[in-house]
Order: structure tokens, then C-alpha cells, then sequence
């Protein structure tokens, strides 16, 4: 019997990246994602693999769609992959949390924070059986400062850049 993985978000970006990835690894995939246009496109994707795919259209934060996902990943054996990977970057660009809406930020923690949690707790006794593992990913968006504190403009996304090698995880010594 093949692994199940169950990604969430994985309309686009890295959820389907990673989605892909797991079906050439050899995963059934249960997907989910809130536009059904983009997941149904990933779906066809995948399949095309060979991989079993079911797909989803819904938001994680509404317990009967996260009910309706661990239905099927039970369906196909039981999710021995979890990943969390749904998430809203809520207002952009984002304002000072003064002027922020608490309703839009309850919302954001909600689906960032809460629903991840749940379906966690709710999937257990599945990855408790195939002794499975849980992935967890955040997105956040980086507003540069000054020196002084004071914003440089809008936020944009966190560099993708290689992080600097230190002399502790260098094989090469660094002359001074």
C-alpha cells in the first residue's frame, strides 16, 4: 500500500510544489486548497503521474471540510504525511497593529495558527497508526526598518537568498 500525504494549500506555490514532489516520490495525495480551478489544475498534474489523488476545494478553517479530508485520507489507508501548509497573509500591506482590523487579524490567526492546530488533533489517531509525520509551514512578509524603527515601505517577501556560512558549519576557514 502507498503512503497517503494530505497537503493543504496546495492550490499553488509551495503546496503544490510539494505536492508534486510527493507524487514522484510515491505518495497518494489528498489535496486541498480554497480556489477550485487551481486545485482541480494540480489534480490533473498529478495524475497524470500515476499517483491516486483526491481533491478538495474548501478552507481549512471550516471543520466539516478538514472532516471531509481525513474521511478520504482514512478511505485510502491513512494519512502518514501531514501537511500544513494553508495560510493568509492577512492585510497587506500590513499595517501598524495599532490600525490593524482585529477581525481580519482573528481571521489570519485562525487559519494560520488555529486550524492547523485542529486538524492536527484530529488526524492523530491516523498518524498514530501509520506513525506518520506532520509538516507545518508559515508564510510571513518581512517590512524593512530603519535603524530607528521606522518603515522603509511596504512589505515584501523574505529574501531567498542562501544564508552566509559560518566557521561552525564551514568545511573552509575564513582568513580575517
Amino acid at each position: 500500500m502507498r503512503s497517503v500525504a494530505l497537503v493543504t494549500g496546495a492550490g499553488r506555490g509551495l503546496g503544490r510544489v510539494l505536492a508534486t514532489f510527493l507524487a514522484g516520490q510515491g505518495h497518494d495525495l489528498v489535496i486541498s486548497a480554497r480556489t477550485d480551478t487551481e486545485l482541480e489544475e494540480v489534480a490533473r498534474s498529478l495524475r497524470s503521474t500515476g499517483a491516486k489523488v483526491a481533491a478538495f476545494p474548501g478552507n481549512i478553517t471550516d471543520p466539516g471540510h478538514r472532516t471531509r479530508l481525513l474521511q478520504e485520507t482514512s478511505a485510502m489507508g491513512g494519512v502518514s504525511l501531514l501537511v500544513n501548509n494553508a495560510s493568509d497573509l492577512g492585510e497587506t500591506p500590513r499595517p501598524d497593529l495599532a490600525q490593524a482590523s482585529l477581525e481580519l487579524f482573528r481571521t489570519t490567526l485562525e487559519t494560520n495558527l488555529v486550524a492547523p492546530l485542529a486538524l492536527i488533533q484530529e488526524a492523530l489517531p491516523q498518524l498514530e497508526r501509520t506513525r506518520g509525520l506532520i509538516v507545518n509551514i508559515t508564510a510571513t512578509l518581512v517590512k524593512p526598518v530603519t535603524k530607528d524603527g521606522e518603515s522603509t515601505g511596504p512589505a515584501k517577501p523574505p529574501s531567498t537568498s542562501s544564508p552566509k556560512r559560518s566557521p561552525s558549519n564551514s568545511n573552509h576557514r575564513a582568513s580575517l
